[in-house]
């Protein structure tokens, strides 16, 4: 049921991301709260969540600035996870649309919703991590006539970069080299599937994966039928730290590096946070955005 993958979500949400508290030792002010509106109770489920979705707002007052330097941030997040729930599913941009058109009425409201729907989309942390809608949002944010010249051009950039190796599109070709300096590129590897694996030596969350990909019964098995290609791919400078660290990746996999940090220089591939991982299918679409999970790797492949 929908309602209780959404109590689920908010506990996730909320822990995993959740702003500081507004409250200071000794500050007794009161805190705001919003309570969006309750649908009534002889709507079927599909109904309420209809209902909700068109009127979820219609009890806040987004010119009132003030309320917002002084609400709970943790409740104020989870009332608006609470709205995303209501969307029909993750290729309803109308909904978030509709949110931040109404919070562009104010600079602050506008910053603060923005904020809200970034920390939900964008941040690598979040379960419900969709470049897709972050887009979405960011088009509407930009329609704003409230931004100043500076914010306009980083979320423009922002945007860009989303626009990167989406879903169901074609990934951005890769020149790689490996230790021999032999050079080859990522359209060229023949395989029913591509995995993309960009990971840097010494760090813990690259070794873990690393290690999960290596102890999975699905990926070993299409890599020894050839279904599968594994691209480990190092996009740093600093190539003593990657030969140092060569012997860590599985000789089945090819091991290679970003010969002048190509990926970095002309963003083909967002490398803030970093492991992360392409799945590509034979054709070289993306499956798989920028993920972190072996598990969702898996999936995609045990489904064929």
């Amino acid at each position: 049921m929908k309602y209780i993958y959404y109590l689920y979500v908010v506990v996730v949400m909320t822990s995993c991301l959740t702003q500081p508290s507004n409250k200071v030792a000794g500050d007794k002010k009161e805190e705001f709260r919003f309570d969006p509106i309750t649908p009534p109770t002889h709507l079927t489920e599909e109904g309420a969540l209809e209902y909700m979705n068109e009127k979820y707002w219609d009890k806040y007052d987004f010119v009132d600035t003030v309320f917002l330097q002084r609400v709970d941030s943790a409740h104020m997040f989870e009332t608006f996870v609470g709205y995303v729930m209501t969307m029909s599913g993750p290729s309803d941009s109308t909904s978030i649309q509709k949110v931040i058109k109404s919070a562009s009425v104010e600079k602050y409201t506008l910053d603060y919703f923005h904020g809200m729907v970034k920390r939900l989309f964008n941040d690598p942390n979040s379960q419900l991590r969709n470049d897709e809608l972050y887009a979405s949002a960011l088009r509407s944010v930009l329609e704003s006539p409230l931004l100043e010249e500076w914010e306009r051009f980083a979320m423009t950039e922002d945007l860009k970069m989303l626009m990167n190796n989406r879903v169901g599109y074609k990934a951005n070709d890769i020149i790689y080299t490996t230790k021999s300096g032999t050079k080859g590129q990522l359209h060229n590897i023949k395989a029913d599937y591509t995995l993309i694996f960009i990971h840097n030596p010494g760090c813990e969350m690259c070794a873990q994966i690393n290690a999960e990909l290596s102890a999975s019964e699905v990926v070993s098995g299409m890599l020894k039928r050839g279904q599968l290609k594994i691209l480990a791919v190092y996009p740093d400078e600093d190539l003593v730290a990657w030969r140092g660290a060569y012997g860590k990746i599985p000789s089945t996999w090819i091991n290679s590096y970003d010969d002048g940090c190509v990926m970095m220089s002309d963003a083909t591939y967002n490398l803030i946070a970093i492991p992360a991982l392409y799945l590509l299918d034979g054709d070289k679409i993306v499956l798989v955005k920028d993920s972190v999970s072996v598990a969702e790797i898996e999936y995609y492949l045990s489904q064929n």
